[in-house]
């Protein structure tokens, strides 16, 4: 694992910040089956973005227009500090099928998949989710 640059992390954290407008998202990990469920969950500042169809262009070289470049339609992407979820108890690392609720809205988003390693230079963590 990559050791956390402090430099990179505070820039991080303040470019999120300010790209989220301080929007508080909660990320939830249930465990475990009825009657002995138990849900993790913390609210954090997330950077929660919508992505579109390109529109019929070819967005990654080796995929025809009709596949929008290895992005699903509908898919969302996310950014997350890694010691802010760490400061709540949240159970890290964020796995597939943990639950993102937008504060906003209250849409649940499911997490389809994670990247922990491409910010964690700067202390983030990157992923995907849908709606389920």
């Amino acid at each position: 694992m990559a050791k956390i640059d402090p430099r990179h992390q505070a820039m991080t954290r303040r470019a999120l910040y300010r790209a989220a407008a301080n929007a508080q998202v909660t990320f939830q990990r249930v465990t475990g089956a009825a009657p002995n469920v138990t849900i993790a969950s913390a609210t954090v500042c997330a950077l929660v973005r919508n992505y579109l169809p390109a529109g019929g262009a070819v967005a990654q070289q080796g995929f025809s227009a009709s596949k929008v470049g290895a992005i699903t339609i509908g898919e969302r992407s996310f950014l997350v500090m890694a010691d802010d979820l760490a400061e709540q108890g949240f159970p890290l690392p964020l796995r597939k099928s943990d639950n993102i609720l937008a504060g906003d809205t209250g849409e649940k988003l499911v997490i389809t998949r994670v990247d922990p390693y491409k910010r964690a230079l700067a202390g983030a963590i990157e992923g995907f989710a849908e709606a389920p």
